[in-house]
């Protein structure tokens, strides 16, 4: 697949905060972890990169929050199918809290930002969307 696809990435925000989000303004942010969806047609590997460094210039909305959270992990999904949305689609199934409008201002998905009380790595609802979005969808070419 190379170095192209989507992916999520896993903060954790240790308190309630109100941040400025750029052109959203600001938003409050409840505790807890979050998950933000996104996709690089290409340079993969660098955007996750973009996204676990503290130090950057801010240019998405992700950019915001990480300065206020802390990097808990990042899930890549190479792929030259767009699933971004069908991705973003699947976690607002089982989220307990999305943001409005936060990094999908292309697209027209309610959000790509979605918010859990607990670690969703250890959530069995969340580890079958990583599994059906990273292997299963290959089953169609065996």
């Amino acid at each position: 697949m190379g170095n192209a696809g989507d992916y999520m990435i896993i903060l954790q925000l240790e308190e309630d905060k109100t941040i400025s989000v750029g052109s959203l303004g600001d938003i409050h942010f409840p505790k807890g972890f979050y998950v933000y969806v996104g996709s690089a047609r290409k340079n993969l590997d660098q955007r996750i990169a973009h996204h676990r460094a503290l130090r950057k210039r801010r240019h998405w909305h992700m950019d915001y929050l990480r300065s206020a959270c802390r990097f808990v992990g990042a899930i890549p999904i190479r792929t030259k199918e767009d699933l971004e949305h069908k991705l973003a689609h699947a976690l607002s199934q089982i989220a307990g809290w999305t943001t409005e409008n936060f990094g999908c201002t292309d697209c027209r998905c309610r959000s790509h930002l979605f918010g859990f009380a607990e670690n969703p790595m250890h959530e069995r609802d969340f580890l079958k969307i990583e599994e059906d979005f990273e292997i299963n969808r290959l089953d169609r070419y065996f």
